[in-house]
């Protein structure tokens, strides 16, 4: 009996911004989107934001990710059968499947051309999914 592939929930890119409040104007205010949630540094200035509109996420930052400027997140019910499957293929993976502290379990593929793609399973709900408001 062969297990069943884990199901792919979402995708959602990443984007380093060189000017993150410009960019998120551009979102809202020109775009329609929604920011639905913002992280700070702790002297309360924005460095990471979430859009969306519909069904479009998009994840803006001052900042790298992995020491890259731009990734895709790819969300799915069970992380670790991910990279299993993904290992027997042969994919290069950089980063095993690790809990992080944004709630996440996570694992980086990189593709041919260099991408990075963040494989995620969500361990802690995230306003991201559920499109609860900013905070």
């Amino acid at each position: 009996m062969t297990t069943p592939s884990p199901r792919i929930l979402k995708s959602v890119p990443y984007r380093r911004v060189p000017d993150l409040p410009r960019a998120v104007a551009f979102y809202t205010d020109q775009l329609g989107f929604e920011a639905i949630q913002t992280i700070a540094d702790t002297e309360g200035r924005p460095f990471f934001v979430i859009v969306r509109r519909g069904e479009a996420t998009q994840m803006l930052s001052s900042r790298p990710v992995h020491h890259r400027d731009r990734l895709m997140w790819i969300y799915v019910d069970n992380v670790d059968a991910a990279h299993r499957e993904l290992v027997i293929a042969g994919a290069d993976i950089p980063f095993p499947p690790t809990d992080q502290p944004h709630g996440n379990r996570e694992f980086l593929v990189e593709d041919p051309a260099g991408e990075t793609l963040v494989f995620a399973q969500i361990l802690v709900e995230s306003r991201m999914l559920e499109g609860s408001p900013k905070s």
